[in-house]
């Protein structure tokens, strides 16, 4: 009786868990139908995980840094400030203009003709306060777009080695062995199905084979999620 308490409390926290994680897929779906989401499992899934230790992160580095949108979006408005930099420093420069003047009679001697020369006043520090504004704005956007990247690098080196942990782990614990649990689970059963064992024994199997069982999902699950979490920081699924 106490094992079977166990076991429905089990049940009702995996329930409970399903209902929670349904609900939040539901909202970023914005899904508003009654109906039950069933995710969609083929057998081969777990075979398909990848060996994350052949996992360069020197590679995976420069690829968040081509496809994450927010390292673009930091780049770009960095050099969006560079040009307006440039432009700022271009209009400080005085605008020189040259022309010429012909009058036949109206001056002291007819027939003059002059060179014309205009610049504008101030001739120096012109457009000097747009030019710090200018520079400062850059100067913030380029320490903005810094430290984005160390972010990132940052965050993405804690995914990895958390991936390297788990993927270590996972491998270590890999389906021919829960395979060879359940097969030893069956043997087991039908012994005492055909009462060559006593249930005590059977007991003591049973919970031994169903904290295997819960730890090895444990472990898979932990993996396909910090398989997720270094698509998400990548900004691109990869695996």
């Amino acid at each position: 009786q106490s094992l079977m308490l166990e076991l429905m409390s089990n049940k009702s926290e995996i329930l409970k868990d399903i209902a929670g994680n349904e609900s939040e897929i539901k909202l970023l779906l914005n899904y508003r139908n009654k109906e039950y989401l069933v995710a969609q499992l083929n057998d081969s899934s777990s075979a398909a995980l990848p060996p994350v230790e052949t996992i360069i992160f020197d590679s995976i580095e420069q690829t968040a840094f081509v496809s994450r949108y927010d390292l673009q979006m930091a780049a770009l408005e960095a050099e969006l400030g560079k040009n307006e930099l440039q432009l700022a420093k271009k209009e400080a420069i005085p605008d020189v203009n040259f022309g010429a003047q012909y009058d036949k009679f109206g001056t002291y001697n007819n027939g003059y003709m002059g060179l014309l020369i205009g610049l504008p006043l101030p001739l120096w520090n012109l457009n000097q306060g747009n030019v710090k504004a200018a520079k400062a704005r850059y100067d913030q956007l380029t320490l903005a777009r810094q430290k984005k990247e160390l972010e990132v690098h940052v965050s993405l080196e804690e995914v990895y080695r958390s991936l390297l942990t788990e993927g270590q782990l996972y491998r270590a614990v890999s389906k021919d062995f829960q395979k060879s649990s359940d097969d030893i689970y069956k043997n087991i059963y039908e012994s005492y199905k055909n009462r060559t064992i006593g249930l005590i024994e059977f007991l003591e199997y049973f919970e031994s084979y169903k904290n295997t069982t819960f730890n090895f999902i444990e472990i898979e699950t932990d993996f396909r999620i910090q398989l997720q979490r270094l698509n998400l920081e990548l900004g691109k699924d990869i695996y």
